[in-house]
């Protein structure tokens, strides 16, 4: 049969490839949970997570995010690996009760025996594990203060479930967060803040030196009494000395139980970039900390942050003092300037690598140039209009004040060395819209002008 390309043939390419964007929404939840054994798990909301046989600790930092109001659409849960257990009673002992969890499916149960106490029941779970076909997944199981506790042989993807009246909790490795953060990374990459369920200020600094190799945010919380004295040797005092530009911590006096700095992530990370500041206002599920001022003065100094009461019924995270404003990583800057850079990175790296890919070729030629420099342009006026750049203004003297000055060569002038490695060099200078937090008015009242 004859075709139609004898008379029009027709070739159309599809032109359509892009670069995906960073997302600067999402919160994640670092846990040693033995729930599953996925690296990374997502959540559309709370409930979503309660049938998943997650810890109390993961559920409660879940139920921080989920509670804000408005609430970020997703959050993920990372896994670390668990390298101990410690088993409790969530009942007390009966004659005849069951007690059990499940280990990558297999059952371990003890039945109570009549005159069983605490004790002598996580014995009997103790030695029932030893028992069992995966016992070679543990080393040898102790019972102290009622918590039987058992180190896992293998850190790994071994799921442990509890089943019937008992509570489990997981512990992962002192010193291997940077490890297990690859891992979570390397499973999936589309978060951008996280913060851990277990408490530890070694672990802070543990996540602070990972999280400065990224694009990310690290939300941290410590109830260490340090943190709110003249101590210069605590956390708060540690991760300023190092200058991390990518943590943020909260001095919380209730962290054993409270996830502040999930809480924070859920709150603020509805809003998009330019659009927020990390500060001034009410989180949900999180008590406020009751400093003195003395003690507040000296979190505020370390560019910690606090949750605190402010008047009847107000709370507010990110106050600071009446001379200095809070809501900043611990170098200082603020929480809200570093992902606003990282969001206009992010937005004009995609957006003129989209640009490079659809085309066939990007000559060296001032249309060229223009082609990538009104790209920037473009993408330079859309950060004024989120706010991020200031916008174009008037001065004093009526001139106008532009929002951003870019830079960029005429083809003709560029070298024939700089042409030959096919690079184009561009510069810009923007100004950043920034925001206000403290406001200092002073007036008087008279019964005249004179």
């Amino acid at each position: 049969m004859s075709s139609l390309n004898q008379i029009a043939n027709v070739d159309i390419s599809l032109n359509t490839a892009s670069v995906g964007k960073a997302s600067f929404g999402i919160p994640l939840i670092v846990s040693p949970t033995t729930a599953f054994s996925d690296r990374v798990r997502k959540y559309s909301s709370y409930s979503a997570a309660t049938g998943d046989n997650l810890d109390a600790g993961t559920l409660a930092a879940l139920q921080a995010v989920f509670s804000q109001t408005p609430r970020p659409k997703q959050a993920y849960v990372g896994r670390r690996d668990a390298n101990a257990i410690a088993i409790s009673l969530s009942s007390d002992p009966v004659t005849g009760r069951i007690y059990s969890f499940t280990v990558d499916g297999t059952s371990v149960t003890y039945t109570a025996k009549d005159g069983d106490d605490v004790a002598a029941v996580l014995e009997g779970i103790g030695d029932a594990l030893a028992a069992s076909s995966v016992s070679s997944l543990f080393a040898v199981a102790t019972v102290t203060d009622n918590v039987l506790s058992a180190n896992v042989s293998n850190p790994g993807n071994t799921v442990i479930t509890p089943v019937s009246n008992i509570s489990l909790l997981t512990r992962g490795s002192d010193t291997g967060l940077a490890a297990d953060m690859d891992k979570i990374k390397a499973e999936d990459n589309t978060w951008y803040g996280w913060s851990l369920v277990e408490l530890s200020d070694d672990l802070i600094n543990q996540g602070a030196a990972w999280t400065e190799t990224q694009t990310k945010l690290f939300f941290s919380r410590t109830s260490t009494p340090a943190v709110w004295s003249n101590a210069t040797d605590d956390i708060a005092s540690q991760l300023q000395a190092a200058q991390y530009l990518r943590t943020v911590l909260i001095a919380h006096r209730q962290s054993s139980t409270e996830y502040p700095d999930a809480a924070v992530m859920g709150r603020f990370f509805t809003k998009d970039p330019g659009q927020t500041v990390f500060a001034l206002k009410s989180l949900v599920t999180v008590t406020n900390s009751k400093f003195t001022d003395t003690e507040k003065s000296w979190v505020i100094s370390k560019n910690a942050n606090t949750y605190e009461q402010y008047a009847d019924n107000i709370y507010l995270f990110g106050v600071g003092t009446e001379t200095k404003a809070s809501g900043k990583v611990a170098s200082g800057e603020w929480i809200d300037i570093v992902r606003d850079r990282d969001w206009l990175v992010d937005d004009i790296q995609t957006s003129i690598a989209s640009v490079m890919i659809r085309s066939g070729k990007i000559p060296y030629t001032n249309a060229g140039i223009a082609l990538i420099v009104n790209t920037l342009r473009a993408r330079l006026q859309n950060a004024q209009l989120q706010g991020v750049i200031s916008p174009d203004e008037k001065d004093t003297l009526g001139d106008t004040v532009p929002g951003f000055k870019m830079t960029y060569p005429n083809a003709a002038d560029v070298d024939a060395d700089t042409k030959a490695s096919r690079i184009l060099y561009i510069t810009f200078d923007a100004l950043l819209a920034g925001a206000i937090q403290l406001v200092q008015i002073t007036g008087t009242l008279s019964y005249s002008y004179e």
